[in-house]
């Protein structure tokens, strides 16, 4: 959504830390998830992770991983 391409730009411009321009979906059970050190889930409310998912999403905030919800 709009806001959401606005506030990356804008944190972007004022960390100097490279943002997509877009949205970009991230598979939980792929290695891909810990190539990205904040991630953004909308609706979260209605994730049911499985044990293995609960084990990956804990290494990931392990390594400095960061979850922003909007639910």
């Amino acid at each position: 959504n709009k806001a959401e391409r606005q506030f990356m730009q804008g944190f972007a411009r004022l960390t100097r830390v490279d943002t997509r321009p877009g949205e970009e979906i991230v598979d939980i059970d792929s290695d891909d998830i810990f190539r990205w050190p904040w991630l953004y889930a909308v609706a979260p409310g209605d994730w049911r992770l499985s044990d293995t998912q609960v084990e990956r999403m804990r290494k990931y905030f392990d390594r400095g991983g960061f979850l922003m919800v909007d639910d």
